[in-house]
């Protein structure tokens, strides 16, 4: 099978995984939110806010470095290298592990308190043991992913979430007679059961795989070449990191910090007044007590950021699947078929994006509804679904611009986006109409220069321009259509039945309305999604 071949068949391989995987975590989220709350949510949240500090040690840097070294050992014949790259790399990511684990549980009160919810310890220690188990399953993953077997990968992705869903449900429903807290923690504490699942089924079907090659140790030369990639991406992945906690403190603080007119404060309790009553008190007040702000976060948090969070984990498996083709026309020295691949795996990321995004923009009332029973933070949703465009196709950019060797570029360039988000965040929550809006708004101005940034550098790099307004002209165009057609037949719909089931029915109608208007535009050449071995034309 051709390179291409493979990235087709990988892409739909862990696409379909990571679709199962979201919804699975989506049915583990939708109960798990009438459980918790929104105040079990935001303690929720906040412990995964601090576990996201420490994955990358196990995650980004390591892992990274792997797929992209056996990559090229795959594409020049010497699987021989596999096993010894892969065992000595687990011992030094298991090390790392066990160590960021044990910072996690020791100083978990210390985080708790840096993040402003002071409940949030047990959650914490409940899942700091998942990133030791993670270190080993992450570098089998890159192994796999370096000569395009996905199965594996897959398999794991979906026997996580399941085991998560089955194991977080069954341990919060019986803990909230505790209380919300103890839920909380023992949702998370699912994370962790799920990971060790999903690891050990992999370290079974990799030792099954590798039994036939050479056993062994890396050479220095191969760890050198390791660490050369690997450690800027961990430092990297830590900056990002600790920008995420310093992003979850900021926010907290900032919605503490709002001063409300009396004017303001009964706007704010009438738009919120059908979902709660914790904000009773505001317009006496005038401030938002504990209570009001960890509603607020873990509504933003818990709801708006879950849905969204679902079309990004899926199209971040489209990166995914390019690596080995990025890697092997990289180790050729084909900048021209780098940057055709590029602009493919782009069409593609456009193609799930753009809908994705218009879907959560002009319907994030009926999503809500739809999964969770309430439109509590449709505003939320609609404000940073436009971050999700710049958020997908910054992925692939980061993905080829490590693949190339540029590290450091991007991280710049990502680390000052998120500095910019925390300021953005801390001015804009602090304007009373807009409170948690601000950090939607933020973070979708972040997210676009994010974007625009690494695009110049793209271009730098290579010397080549993808013609972005070219490429996504057929998914907005198609995305429009779905959009007019799902309106009017969800409006019609909901006369005869149920609210559910007439937004469902519309949306199907609309993706058949997506599909025939991008087929459509191709047979009239006036523009073609460059995907598989298409060409795009204009």
């Amino acid at each position: 099978m051709t390179e291409r071949g493979k990235f087709i068949k990988g892409t739909i391989i862990l696409i379909c995984a990571n679709a199962i995987a979201k919804i699975l975590g989506a049915v583990f989220k939708i109960p798990l939110t009438y459980i918790l709350k929104e105040e079990g949510m935001a303690v929720y949240q906040t412990a995964f806010s601090v576990y996201m500090v420490f994955l990358p040690f196990v995650t980004s840097g390591f892992p990274f470095a792997v797929t992209k070294l056996l990559a090229e050992y795959h594409a020049l014949g010497r699987e021989d290298r596999v096993r010894p790259v892969v065992n000595s790399t687990c011992k030094i990511l298991l090390t790392v592990g066990i160590f960021s684990s044990a910072v996690m549980y020791l100083f978990a009160t210390q985080f708790a308190l840096s993040m402003r919810e002071t409940n949030a310890d047990g959650a914490i220690r409940a899942i700091s043991l998942s990133v030791a188990i993670v270190s080993i399953g992450s570098v089998i993953k890159s192994s796999n992913e370096a000569r395009s077997d996905l199965l594996p990968t897959a398999f794991s992705q979906v026997s996580e979430s399941a085991v998560k869903l089955f194991c977080g449900l069954y341990l919060a429903s019986r803990l909230i007679s505790i209380s919300v807290f103890k839920a909380a923690d023992g949702a998370i504490f699912s994370v962790t059961v799920g990971e060790a699942f999903a690891t050990s089924l992999l370290l079974i079907v990799w030792r099954f795989r590798v039994r036939k090659l050479p056993d062994g140790k890396a050479s220095k030369s191969e760890l050198k070449s390791i660490f050369s990639v690997a450690i800027p991406l961990l430092l990297t992945g830590l900056a990002t990191g600790l920008l995420g906690m310093a992003e979850v403190s900021v926010t907290r603080n900032a919605l503490s910090s709002i001063t409300f007119s009396p004017g303001e404060a009964i706007h704010f309790l009438r738009k919120y007044s059908a979902y709660t009553n914790v904000f009773d008190s505001l317009p006496k007040v005038l401030t938002l007590t504990s209570e009001g702000a960890r509603k607020l976060y873990g509504a933003f948090s818990g709801y708006a950021q879950t849905v969204f969070n679902l079309p990004v984990g899926i199209i971040a498996t489209v990166s995914a699947a390019a690596t080995p083709m990025f890697a092997s026309a990289l180790s050729l020295g084909n900048n021209k078929n780098t940057v055709k691949t590029a602009e493919r795996v782009l069409s593609l990321i456009f193609s799930l994006a753009v809908p994705s995004a218009a879907l959560c923009y002009f319907f994030s009332g009926n999503i809500l509804y739809l999964l969770f029973g309430n439109r509590f933070s449709s505003d939320m949703l609609q404000c940073i679904s436009p971050a999700l465009i710049f958020i997908a196709a910054s992925n692939m950019y980061i993905s080829l611009l490590h693949l190339s060797g540029k590290i450091f570029e991007p991280f710049v360039i990502v680390s000052a986006g998120l500095i910019i988000k925390i300021i953005f965040s801390a001015i804009l929550i602090r304007i009373p109409d807009l409170n948690i809006l601000g950090a939607a708004i933020a973070g979708c101005i972040s997210s676009c220069l994010i974007f625009l940034a690494l695009s110049y550098q793209f271009r730098k790099s290579f010397g080549a321009y993808i013609h972005i307004f070219r490429i996504i002209a057929v998914p907005f165009a198609a995305s429009c259509i779905m959009v007019g057609v799902i309106s009017p037949f969800n409006a019609a719909l909901s006369v005869y039945i149920n609210e559910k089931a007439a937004f469902l029915a519309s949306c199907f109608l609309g993706a058949v309305g997506y599909l025939l208007t991008t087929i459509l535009l191709h047979k009239n050449n006036s523009f073609t999604i460059t995907l598989g071995s298409k060409k795009m034309q204009s």
